[in-house]
């Protein structure tokens, strides 16, 4: 079975491009009047959801997919976040560097010492 994801943007997005996920959830209903941001909350396989990023991101709009696994529990703060990234990359012997995006959910990145 494929594993449900949910889409989030980093920004608001006001884009008719969002009306094809109606295709892939039946519950998700496009409003031309709307701008999203943040969680979509549908639940898409993630192969098929994995195409709708690559389209929306082809056509200028930051986006990622997201297991519901991740997206219905509580979220960490960005203390604890960091935390946890500097904890897991001095296991291979990285150090940790924060985005330079200003946005949530706050992305970190391993660099090899």
């Amino acid at each position: 079975m494929q594993k449900k994801c949910d889409l989030y943007f980093y920004g608001a997005v006001k884009s008719a491009r969002l009306k094809f996920i109606e295709l892939f959830d039946k519950n998700f209903v496009y409003d031309s009047e709307k701008s999203y941001v943040g969680f979509l909350h549908v639940n898409v396989d993630r192969i098929k959801l994995v195409s709708v990023v690559s389209d929306l991101r082809r056509n200028g709009i930051a986006c990622f997919n997201v297991p519901i696994a991740y997206r219905d529990h509580e979220t960490i703060s960005m203390e604890t976040a960091l935390d946890l990234a500097t904890e897991h990359a001095k296991t291979f012997g990285a150090t940790v560097a924060i985005s330079i995006r200003h946005q949530k959910p706050p992305l970190f990145f391993g660099l090899l010492t």
